[in-house]
């Protein structure tokens, strides 16, 4: 549906949230705008079944944006998404949606492995789980490769509110090997809590080995002549029921009682298709992007890095 890129938001500046943007840093917003598609999203699919198919919702969901301070905005889109991730733990099948996930080789040369979605998905319905080790604003230091990633920074993906997600903690933990996994962090870890987290006594549990949902670090990023199809979104997940809990493909590096992770979303409808995502890597990163990565959006990107 059209109604999902900038040109939904346009009527905002005219309004009451116009004040909002005042004193908003770059990053900040990037951000607003960024809780804006994902509201609008998130809520046409969570309200999919009171509209009917004549029914434009656009002008009735940008007002419910606009109403809603920016904590309220973000508030209201971790819910939304959290509601459906729940959904997705209880029913495997994927009852909500006739579709499910499958990794398979890219349709674009040369990039390997990619996620291609069987059956259809709705503008805002929830695709696929990024997986891995959760890292706080404070722990970004003891991440295995820092401060250059180089080739396996697409393994990361990083929130607004600093907490970062490395999958490769996930794949190590799924050939049975995190010791390998934190045999390649570079620096002591500070903390009696990280140091028995770095050694293998808070990782993944076993359960979350059969999510088939934990696919997001293998998705893509669209090729230049391409165009991203799905869009990420932060869940916070607090404990709600442990088989629930136990499927989830996210561990926390130290002790903590929320996980703060992230899930993809869909942009627009999606039907037996490749998933693409924006990576949105760091222009200013150190040792540089990879070669092959080109910006979908480069004054997004600057100002989501700023």
């Amino acid at each position: 549906m059209g109604w999902l890129n900038l040109r939904s938001l346009r009527n905002l500046f005219a309004n009451r949230s116009t004040t909002r943007l005042l004193g908003m840093t770059e990053r900040q917003f990037q951000e607003w705008v960024d809780l804006h598609r994902l509201y609008l999203a998130l809520a046409y699919y969570d309200g999919r079944d009171d509209v009917h198919a004549e029914e434009d919702p656009t002008e009735t969901l940008t007002e419910e944006a606009a109403s809603k301070s920016v904590e309220e905005l973000r508030s209201s889109v971790m819910d939304l998404a959290r509601r459906q991730v729940e959904d997705m733990m209880a029913d495997e099948k994927c009852s909500r949606g006739a579709c499910s996930v499958r990794v398979d080789l890219s349709g674009i040369d040369g990039a390997g492995d990619g996620v291609w979605l069987d059956g259809v998905a709705q503008v805002g319905q929830v695709v696929a789980l990024f997986p891995g080790l959760i890292y706080g604003p404070k722990q970004v230091r003891d991440i295995p490769g820092y401060p250059s990633f180089g080739s396996q920074s697409d393994f990361l993906m990083s929130r607004f509110d600093g907490y970062m997600i490395d999958s490769r903690a996930w794949m190590f933990h799924m050939d049975g090997n995190m010791e390998g996994y934190n045999a390649m962090r570079k620096r002591t870890v500070r903390s009696q809590e990280d140091a028995a987290s770095q050694n293998g006594t808070q990782n993944f549990s076993e359960e979350s080995l059969t999510n088939t949902w934990a696919v997001g670090h293998m998705v893509n990023h669209p090729t230049r002549d391409g165009s991203p199809n799905i869009m990420p979104v932060p869940v916070n997940w607090t404990t709600c029921d442990h088989r629930l809990d136990a499927c989830l493909p996210w561990a926390l590096f130290s002790s903590g009682n929320t996980l703060k992770g992230l899930a993809f979303v869909a942009k627009r409808h999606i039907e037996d298709e490749e998933l693409f995502v924006d990576y949105r890597l760091n222009p200013g990163v150190m040792g540089g992007v990879p070669e092959w990565y080109h910006h979908v959006d480069q004054s997004e990107d600057v100002r989501r890095w700023s």
